[in-house]
């Protein structure tokens, strides 16, 4: 045999050869695995700067010789401040090679720790079997791997659940096994036939909550109902699945908090996740980011509808870059004070008491510059979200002085569609 591989090597060395019995020779090469590898590989490295697509493709329908030989040539190519002659090629091999990609994620190369990661993404479910090293790498002090670990585990899903389970039933240490639980929450493996999962969670995050007090802001939308009647928000806006939460996990629900999945008619879902805060001060933030944004047009009508059901509500936006703002304040179903920046007018309802209102004296009495500047009736100079909400309910960034009661929770938009399956990986 290695007189035939010696044989077709020679053809692809062959200045006269043609495209063609170059690419026949490839395919002769691939048909024989293993051992024609390094023959394959020798012949990519004197073609450089690039290998030829014809080997490459080889390479992959060999499988794990050729994905052991891409490592040692990467890691070569490394050594020798070389340019790379398979550039992108190991993180392209099938789940044939998942143990080699669970191996190579302890290379002392990070370049080839994260070609691995990114091999492993593009096996979806095939992945299941690397679970445990990728929870591992979730502490790794380089920011690409914990990023690139946290969305393979998003994407598993279901798949991983067993793992997650074994794990916490017999993890090493108890920061792994508190990491799968946070896994098993994205995963949906929560709600499995295992409850003391479900009730581990609930018991970490009362812990939690104990000392958990960060300040974070919305990336755009929140709203705000009180605490003693928040339970009435879950009907109007059509949340269902509700798990206990720390306010770190709904700021990571957050992070990436929408996703589709496909029903058994092949017919796509839009589903969103929606946080709802602990009690602070007597008030519940609500954070639905997609959600909301999904009804942009209509976020006087949500405050209505949620102040129908709960007494008392409020609506809160803000884009800096487009410099969109927008708050309102309902009673019983009711609008009574809201701005709208890019509304006409931009001013609903009576001045509140803690408003500045802008009258015709800040201008010295000239009614002509005052109607040019606020030609709106009721004005006033509390335009900024965020010092209405700090007005109304709570700002978002205050909450650390605030009496808390109660845990968050975090719910879908549609019911039984899962935890699992959105981007990136939910912090407890």
């Amino acid at each position: 045999m290695q007189q035939t591989i010696n044989d077709l090597t020679a053809e692809l060395d062959r200045e006269d050869g043609t495209e063609e019995s170059r690419r026949a020779a490839v395919e002769r090469l691939a048909a024989l695995g293993d051992e024609a590898v390094p023959a394959l590989v020798a012949a990519a490295d004197r073609a450089r700067p690039w290998a030829p697509q014809e080997i490459s493709a080889a390479l992959l329908r060999i499988g794990p010789a050729a994905f052991d030989a891409v490592v040692a040539q990467q890691a070569a190519e490394q050594a020798e401040r070389r340019r790379p002659v398979f550039p992108g090629l190991l993180r392209s091999f099938d789940e044939r090679c998942v143990d080699r990609y669970v191996t190579a994620l302890g290379h002392e190369s990070l370049h080839i720790r994260l070609e691995a990661l990114r091999g492993l993404a593009g096996l979806g479910a095939a992945a299941a079997p690397a679970t445990p090293v990728l929870l591992s790498l979730l502490d790794s002090p380089d920011l690409d791997t914990r990023t690139e670990a946290e969305q393979i585990l998003g994407t598993l899903g279901p798949a991983a659940v067993p793992a997650l389970r074994a794990i916490r039933r017999e993890g090493a240490t108890r920061r792994l096994r508190r990491q799968s639980l946070s896994a098993l929450v994205m995963t949906g493996g929560h709600e499995g036939p295992e409850p003391r999962d479900r009730a581990a969670l609930e018991r970490l995050v009362r812990m939690r909550l104990a000392d958990e007090r960060p300040d974070w802001m919305p990336a755009h939308w929140w709203l705000a109902v009180p605490g003693d009647t928040y339970e009435r928000a879950f009907e109007v806006l059509g949340l269902h699945d509700r798990i206990p939460a720390t306010q770190e996990m709904g700021r990571s629900s957050q992070e990436a908090d929408s996703k589709v999945v496909q029903g058994p008619d092949g017919e796509s879902t839009y589903v969103c996740r929606v946080f709802i805060t602990p009690e602070y001060d007597g008030w519940r933030l609500i954070y639905a980011n997609s959600l909301l944004g999904d009804i942009s047009w209509q976020p006087y009508h949500t405050a209505e509808l949620l102040s129908s059901a709960c007494g008392r509500a409020q609506v809160f936006y803000e884009d800096g870059c487009a410099g969109a703002r927008i708050w309102a304040h309902a009673e019983d179903g009711l609008v009574e004070r809201g701005y709208w920046s890019h509304e006409d007018p931009e001013w609903t309802g009576e001045p509140l008491p803690w408003e500045r209102v802008v009258t015709v004296d800040d201008y010295d009495g000239d009614q002509e510059a005052f109607e040019d500047d606020y030609p709106d009736p009721n004005t006033s100079e509390e335009t900024d979200p965020g010092a209405a909400a700090a007005a109304l309910s709570i700002h978002p960034g205050a909450i650390s002085s605030a009496a808390t009661r109660g845990h968050g929770w975090i719910a879908l938009t549609v019911p039984g569609a899962g935890h699992g399956g959105f981007p990136g990986m939910m912090r407890i």
